[in-house]
């Protein structure tokens, strides 16, 4: 947990430099995802601009995982589905 901890201190310092940002924010949801805090997860999952490449793939992964935690089982499946488009 402490790594975890570690990790989201490291990517909450580098949003300020607006430097691939969101990829900054998936890895934030994606951290949060990792401490079961989904709200924390989807409250800077939700900042990400809709990416047009790999990375949506990952951001909806990551939303539908977020999702499962909050035992929204239909907002899951929809991210889940949106990945795989």
């Amino acid at each position: 947990l402490e790594l975890y901890d570690s990790a989201a201190n490291t990517y909450k310092s580098l949003l300020p430099l607006n430097m691939k940002r969101s990829d900054v924010l998936i890895n934030l949801g994606a951290t949060y995802n990792q401490k079961k805090e989904p709200d924390s997860a989807l409250y800077y999952l939700k900042q990400v601009h809709k990416p047009e490449n790999i990375h949506s793939i990952e951001l909806e992964n990551t939303l539908g995982h977020a999702c499962l935690q909050k035992n929204d089982i239909a907002g899951a499946v929809a991210h889940f589905q949106e990945a795989l488009r």
